[in-house]
């Protein structure tokens, strides 16, 4: 998966935290990650994590 796809490389490659209360309306969202599971996510919080000189290094995800 290229690093600017979804909803991580959106974060990323802009460096902005992003809230989505309904990630099932949000097209960047990748609903084949649930298939077969009786998950559903709902909101999604993502933040990039940046070191001392302020180059993201990763980001930190929370689903609900």
């Amino acid at each position: 998966m290229p690093i600017s796809s979804g909803i991580a490389g959106y974060v990323v490659t802009s460096g902005k935290p992003l809230r989505i209360d309904e990630a099932y309306l949000d097209p960047r969202f990748n609903r084949a990650e649930e298939v077969g599971t009786h998950d559903r996510t709902k909101t999604i919080l993502a933040v990039p994590i940046k070191d001392s000189t302020g180059r993201i290094i990763g980001i930190f995800g929370y689903n609900v």
